[in-house]
């Protein structure tokens, strides 16, 4: 990806839009100070390097940045594409409702926000951040996602908000009994062990496998573990209590 020219550490004006004086990452002259090319390093890095969603978000929902890996999600070949644009035109209604609302909270309090929930079927930490003005005087948030994995959820880590609304991505197309199979199925749970936990019958539990392989386009049982850790359907403190869990050689 190449460097996006909304970086906040370029092109940056020399004084503060909102009067406060002389901007930071500038010395009066044309050149960056070589700190100053440090921390364009580090933005380099979250944008570029880490396994981070990142984008630059205005109050009203409009992006103004968003780097490659979250143009995927969103369906875009380039990020470009996404600038100007809300995040009502990419993301179902009630869960862009819910991320506006606290990027307004935090452009109203200036205090960051961290969100855990399910987006686009994968568990994942969202931190708001409020960044400074730009010449047009709008409020904008930094807001940063990474997936967290199932030995993460129940880590001991800054507090975040549960957010009250997911997105279950192609996890949405399944019923409630497809999810309780996919969990059970997450915590290594054989075909038999799940039909006892449910109280279905084995030849019932291996059609909700059939189906939800079909639904996900997964060719096996550690595909589907997979899908579940990823959704947050199992963690750490899920393990089995069968004594008939793992693979009863159904694929």
């Amino acid at each position: 990806m190449s460097r996006s020219p909304t970086s906040p550490f370029r092109n940056l004006p020399s004084e503060q839009p909102d009067g406060r004086g002389r901007n930071p990452f500038h010395n009066g002259s044309d050149r960056l100070p070589d700190w100053a090319a440090g921390a364009a390093a580090c933005w380099d890095a979250l944008v570029e390097d880490a396994r981070a969603l990142v984008a630059v978000i205005d109050e009203a929902g409009r992006y103004h940045f968003i780097n490659a890996p979250l143009a995927g999600l969103l369906g875009l070949a380039e990020p470009q594409a996404a600038l100007g644009r809300t995040m009502h035109e990419f993301l179902p209604k009630a869960f862009a409702d819910e991320r506006l609302a606290h990027i307004r909270r935090v452009t109203d309090s200036n205090v960051p926000v961290t969100i855990e929930g399910v987006w686009a079927g994968r568990w994942v930490r969202s931190t708001i951040r409020p960044i400074t003005p730009g010449d047009d005087g709008l409020r904008r948030v930094l807001l940063v996602t990474v997936p967290v994995a199932g030995d993460e959820i129940t880590a001991d880590r800054s507090p975040a908000i549960r957010a009250k609304v997911d997105d279950l991505g192609p996890l949405s197309a399944l019923t409630r009994r497809e999810l309780d199979v996919l969990r059970l199925i997450g915590q290594g749970l054989s075909t038999a062990a799940i039909a006892a936990r449910l109280f279905r019958s084995v030849k019932t539990i291996e059609g909700h496998r059939v189906s939800l392989g079909n639904k996900l386009k997964a060719s096996n049982r550690v595909e589907l573990a997979r899908i579940a850790i990823r959704a947050g359907l199992v963690t750490l403190d899920d393990a089995p209590e069968d004594d008939g869990a793992g693979d009863d050689g159904a694929k």
